[in-house]
């Protein structure tokens, strides 16, 4: 039911919407919350508990509530508990007061960034604990053990304990360690029942899981660039570099930390003899110029900055290019090598004719397809990119085109009849081939995973059909390419009625890296 009309109200919005530091919209909801039980009597009204704020899609928010200065409101004086909830951020809690003088307020202008920890107020001390407003005087000193202590009892005891320190640190005992700071002259264990942590100890484990999550690499800077005034030099931006040797003494791998300043190197006389120099930097931070791109075992002794193309007729250096081994986002780096793969076959999942009709059936496989087996069915996986694929009859798939944009119907049936020779369904001339191609998607569902694309081309005999494979053009839809394995080519007749006939139709598994 909605607050009665006489009830003040206060709106709260978001004004700008809540984002994180870089400006994308935070994720989630704000809870408030008043006390349990408030009445209001005049218009014989009841309300309590909490009201959630959900943040749209761009983190906006608005909610109206009642603020604790409301006409007639019972008890009075108490404050909002706002909690934020977010799914991509930390969440927060805060208490805040809303007052009837001011109905519509924005979110920044009534929170305190500051962490405060208050509890309702609301004109009594709960017994779940509070704070006091005023002195709050005991009949006399303490004689039971939970009992509440006065201050002289608290005055005497401390007086005492004070007296107590104050003889133990005169005696100057130099075995202590300062609390302010102070240096150990041995290692430090920590014990807490079973546990012993060692700082050496754990120093050399840190030390050690360093070294084996670095690479030699740029870690920032280093660009190449021509230099204005000199047709023979390059220019080198500032660059930070590690080259991490773990050969010479496996049991004691070093990093070495490489800081330059800008520079600039002049194409030497064997430069000016070639067409290609490559740049790299050792330990020194000195950086040489070489005929041959370094290999695997020197880019793990030297930093690899990148190369330049010399030509003597204009005699300048005509291409200047940087191409470091790069620190930064590994992880992401890896990714990068497999959306640009995209999904592939592992083993089975061959297509092959249902019998003496136009249906398809498929064999138990695996294929590999990025992050789509992260979780399978809720549950966490060890093997996040490869997907089991169970044996099929008469299995359900989609025809697509080249350039689809609504789901198309499940069927069972190959359309032998019609191709996509320019993005739309055409009928297909009769008696002539084309090749469909056929693709999966990890995701495990039975109707949505396989889709078949038409033919762009048709030919006059299967054996053309079949050499076009991998040499005519053909066009795919890049969210098929990235997200989708290519696991089979049907190259088919117009008009054919049985798939198993190898006059009509014939199958062929593709390459594990195989394009359209």
């Amino acid at each position: 039911m909605a607050i009665p009309a006489g009830v003040e109200t206060v709106t709260v919005t978001s004004g700008q919407p809540l984002t994180l530091p870089d400006g994308t919209p935070v994720r989630g909801y704000l809870r408030w919350r008043a006390p349990a039980l408030n009445v209001v009597p005049a218009d014989d009204y009841t309300f309590g508990g909490e009201a959630i704020a959900q943040l749209d899609a761009n983190g906006n928010f608005s909610i109206a509530l009642i603020p604790q200065d409301a006409t007639g409101v019972d008890p009075t004086g108490w404050t909002y508990e706002v909690t934020a909830v977010f799914s991509n951020a930390v969440g927060w809690t805060r208490f805040i007061t809303l007052t009837k003088d001011q109905p519509d307020v924005v979110l920044s202008d009534i929170v305190d960034p500051t962490p405060i920890d208050p509890s309702f107020q609301v004109g009594y001390l709960s017994l779940a604990g509070g704070t006091l407003t005023g002195p709050l005087f005991l009949a006399a000193d303490p004689t039971q053990a939970l009992e509440a202590s006065t201050k002289q009892y608290v005055d005497a005891g401390d007086a005492a304990t004070e007296a107590s320190a104050q003889s133990y640190a005169d005696a100057g005992d130099a075995t202590r360690v300062a609390k302010a700071g102070d240096t150990m002259t041995g290692s430090l264990t920590f014990t807490a029942g079973d546990l012993a942590l060692n700082t050496a100890q754990m120093q050399a484990t840190l030390t050690e899981l360093l070294v084996a999550s670095l690479d030699t690499g740029v870690l920032r800077g280093g660009q190449l660039t021509a230099n204005l005034s000199d047709p023979h030099a390059v220019d080198i931006s500032p660059v930070t570099a590690f080259i991490v040797d773990q050969y010479t003494n496996p049991d004691s791998p070093t990093i070495t930390r490489v800081s330059e300043p800008a520079k600039t190197i002049v194409l030497d006389a064997a430069g000016l003899a070639r067409s290609v120099t490559w740049y790299v930097m050792d330990a020194t931070g000195a950086v040489t110029m070489q005929a041959t791109k370094p290999e695997a075992e020197e880019r793990r002794d030297k930093v690899l900055l990148g190369g330049i193309v010399y030509d003597p007729v204009p005699d300048e250096i005509t291409v200047v290019q940087t191409l470091p081994t790069i620190l930064a986002q590994p992880v992401n780096q890896m990714y990068d090598l497999m959306s640009g793969l995209g999904g592939f076959r592992i083993e089975g999942l061959d297509v092959s004719p249902n019998g003496t009709n136009l249906e398809l059936d498929l064999s138990a496989g695996r294929m590999f397809t990025t992050a789509f087996n992260h979780y399978d069915s809720g549950a966490l996986t060890k093997d996040p990119h490869e997907v089991s694929i169970d044996a099929r009859t008469s299995f359900g798939f989609r025809h697509i085109t080249r350039t689809f944009t609504t789901t198309p119907p499940l069927v069972t049936a190959l359309d032998v009849n019609n191709y996509d020779p320019n993005g739309t369904v055409t009928a297909m001339p009769n008696n002539r081939f084309q090749v469909f191609r056929v693709w999966m998607v990890g995701n495990k569902s039975v109707t949505t995973d396989i889709i078949v694309q038409y033919g762009q081309q048709n030919f006059t005999s299967i054996e053309n059909a079949l050499t076009s494979i991998g040499t005519a053009p053909y066009a795919v839809d890049e969210v098929v390419r990235a997200n989708l394995a290519l696991i089979g080519y049907i190259a088919v007749q117009q008009g054919s009625t049985d798939l198993s006939d190898p006059s009509q139709a014939q199958f062929r598994r593709p390459m594990k890296f195989a394009d359209a």
